[in-house]
């Protein structure tokens, strides 16, 4: 569990510190006010660390974390420099505790694509995983994603989509009935059926009782949560994931938004 957050001179965050953290946790403010920036900023810091030392992946931490900062952020030609605050003198600072375990980074407004500055005492590769799921569905989108990235290598759709897709391939282990009754009958209250990967035809399809459904008849506050029960289903969710949740409001009628925060509290 995350137990304390730090940001500094990171765009608008001048000075953030967050400690005493719990298992569920809300940010509220403004827009334009860096909610966001601190929500992606943790997750690149989370995925760099499940990344290190992952099986054959030879590169350093730093490495890692200047490419999930560059994909996440996508400051073009400026270079990472871009994310630090230009009214304010000095580096801009992060800094985050897992339990007993600290990891920061520290870089200039003159940093490019490499962040020099990078201290760690997690074990590698960080033993659980965390997932991100951005205020806008991803699953109408997916092929232009894959795309984007893949082929194109592309600014235009950020590494917190792509990683999220890329997860969702995963195959199913699970169904609704391998999870909590509680969970369960909300999943199910909520849209009725569930999100199918064939991967020969690489398309989505959603199954509802006998019925096959395109993916593009369904509300986009349905895409939303079917990408939730995915990540269940595939139990890339489990005890002890870190799920980073956008506008979690978006696209969700007021009863479904109340649904959904059941869902998280019994999580």
């Amino acid at each position: 569990m995350i137990s304390e957050l730090y940001l500094s001179k990171f765009g608008p965050l001048n000075d953030i510190k967050w400690d005493n953290l719990k298992n569920i946790n809300i940010m509220v403010g403004k827009n334009s006010t860096g909610k966001t920036i601190a929500l992606k900023a943790l997750y690149a810091s989370l995925k760099s660390l499940e990344e290190q030392g992952m099986g054959n992946d030879n590169r350093l931490l730093k490495e890692i974390l200047s490419d999930k900062l560059y994909w996440t952020f996508q400051p073009g030609d400026i270079g990472l420099g871009a994310l630090v605050n230009t009214e304010s003198n000095g580096p801009l600072k992060f800094n985050m505790k897992e339990d007993d375990r600290s990891f920061g980074f520290v870089f200039g407004k003159d940093t490019k694509k490499s962040v020099n500055k990078v201290d760690s005492d997690f074990e590698f590769p960080r033993k659980m995983n965390s997932v991100f799921i951005p205020a806008n569905e991803v699953i109408s989108r997916y092929q232009i994603i894959l795309k984007s990235r893949e082929q194109d290598r592309v600014f235009g759709f950020d590494e917190t989509e792509y990683s999220l897709v890329k997860i969702m391939q995963f195959p199913s282990s699970t169904d609704l009935d391998g999870m909590s009754e509680d969970i369960a009958e909300r999943l199910r209250n909520f849209d009725g059926g569930f999100l199918n990967y064939t991967k020969d035809d690489n398309v989505w399809k959603f199954i509802n009782g006998k019925n096959e459904l395109p993916i593009g008849i369904l509300s986009e506050g349905v895409r939303k949560m079917s990408v939730v029960e995915r990540l269940l289903a595939t139990n890339y969710i489990k005890p002890g994931s870190i799920v980073i949740i956008d506008e979690i409001e978006n696209s969700l009628h007021p009863q479904a938004l109340r649904d959904f925060i059941d869902i998280i509290y019994l999580l």
